[in-house]
């Protein structure tokens, strides 16, 4: 399972990404179901593939001081945050969920040097998590809304808790073994393992 390094498995999830985008797209465009929500969640996709393929680590823009990858993956988990009311036909909650990803994206912005590795990771990882565990809650109101019992409906929105939890994993492994993992292009059991 660890055969792998960690920079051919972002490649695999950046390619993932942008498959599962095409796939959106195509629901949003060609079949116009629930054309917004989709159009959210295929953007998304796009937003994470280029987060990853624009992360420092891998160096395609050693110019670019800005960490714009990590604010693109933050503006993604509001996108898919603000997909799951769109499916529902209820007016998505824009203004906090923009409020919650700008204070995000500046606040890893501002940490994202290497004195301040535990902040940032905790404000970052944090921070979608946060988004995540939302959009997790909002899923699983809107299935029981539509009359689907707990069980069934806690079943099928466990991704995005479990997703929250994966993410804060990151931070918490910064707390226990500091500089083990500095970014997602480090090639230790952690970090393989997280990517898988």
């Amino acid at each position: 399972m660890m055969n792998a390094d960690p920079r051919s498995l972002l490649s695999a999830i950046i390619a993932l990404f942008l498959m599962a985008s095409v796939v959106w797209w195509v629901i949003a465009l060609g079949l116009r179901e629930s054309f917004r929500a989709s159009r959210c969640i295929a953007t998304a996709n796009v937003l994470l593939g280029l987060g990853l393929a624009l992360h420092p680590s891998l160096g395609l823009l050693p110019w670019l001081k800005l960490p714009l990858g990590d604010m693109l993956a933050v503006a993604a988990f509001g996108l898919v945050r603000l997909a799951l009311p769109l499916m529902a036909d209820r007016r998505a909650p824009v203004a906090r969920t923009w409020v919650i990803v700008v204070l995000v994206a500046l606040g890893s912005a501002a940490t994202s040097d290497d004195d301040h590795l535990l902040l940032y990771k905790l404000i970052l990882y944090g921070g979608v998590a946060l988004l995540s565990i939302i959009g997790g809650l909002d899923a699983y109101r809107l299935l029981r809304a539509r009359q689907l019992r707990p069980p069934p409906a806690a079943l099928l929105t466990m991704p995005m808790f479990l997703l929250a939890l994966l993410l804060l994993a990151r931070p918490v492994e910064a707390l226990l073994l500091p500089r083990n993992t500095v970014d997602l292009n480090v090639d230790n059991a952690f970090n393989l393992g997280w990517l898988w």
